[in-house]
């Protein structure tokens, strides 16, 4: 089960731009969601602020204790709700027909997209969708930071990378070139914080400079340390990468 509180935190970090992005997708008005890989359901508990009392939300993951936790989330919504315990690539069949599918995030755990994602699109009702939103953390920056300070922790995270398929995000642009869809969105994304950063995305940004100092040579931690010392939040800067896709089969 994936952290609880970091989790929160992540998601406070940014919820300006995801309550954007639920309301956008949430346009047409769908009856029937998925979020596969849902986690504590804090994408679908948005999606239930822009839904209609007859819109079913459905979360699915690998987790019980997790899908504990979004059950009692989900007393509080007012749309119809359930959870399946489903391990998404080797139980794709049981997977449900929906009107719009939910992949947040999720290409990093599974290992053949192409088949995975062929078979998705299958469960996609007449005039559905299906929303793809993966973060590239290959394009993860912060600053300012001297750039051999910058090159030497990016080389040392990605010696810990090299084998990691959660940043890569060109495998989910080759499958589509493969399997060819219909397109309705193909776009990258920009989530940006300029300085002095305020609590929520503080804490946020703690965590993640702490992740990194796990992950990264002696020299390195020693390096972001100093740097957390040496440069104000009110001089600070970040952004991320997000692939943005919506298919309609």
């Amino acid at each position: 089960m994936s952290n609880y509180n970091w989790l929160i935190t992540h998601h406070n970090a940014k919820i300006k731009e995801r309550r954007l992005f639920a309301k956008k997708i949430m346009e047409n008005n769908p009856s029937k969601i998925i979020d596969i890989g849902c986690g504590f359901g804090l994408w679908l508990e948005l999606l239930d602020k822009n839904s209609n009392n007859n819109t079913q939300l459905i979360g699915i993951d690998n987790d019980k204790k997790t899908l504990e936790k979004a059950t009692d989330r989900a007393k509080k919504w007012k749309s119809q709700s359930s959870f399946l315990h489903i391990n998404i690539e080797n139980q794709i069949d049981e997977i449900p027909k929906a009107d719009l599918i939910l992949m947040m995030n999720m290409y990093g755990y599974i290992k053949n997209i192409k088949s995975f994602t062929a078979k998705l699109l299958e469960k996609i009702l007449p005039n559905g969708r299906l929303v793809i939103k993966q973060y590239d953390g290959t394009v993860f920056k912060f600053g300012p930071m001297n750039y051999y300070d910058r090159q030497k922790i990016e080389n040392s995270l990605m010696i810990y990378k090299h084998d990691y398929t959660h940043y890569n995000i060109d495998r989910i642009w080759e499958t589509l070139n493969e399997l060819n869809p219909k397109l309705i969105d193909k776009r990258f994304e920009i989530f940006q914080r300029n300085g002095p950063f305020n609590r929520p995305f503080q804490k946020y940004f703690n965590n993640e400079i702490e992740w990194m100092k796990g992950k990264v040579s002696t020299e390195c931690k020693e390096i972001l340390s100093e740097w957390i010392k040496t440069v104000p939040n009110s001089k600070r800067y970040f952004f991320e990468t997000e692939l943005i896709l919506t298919i309609q089969p």
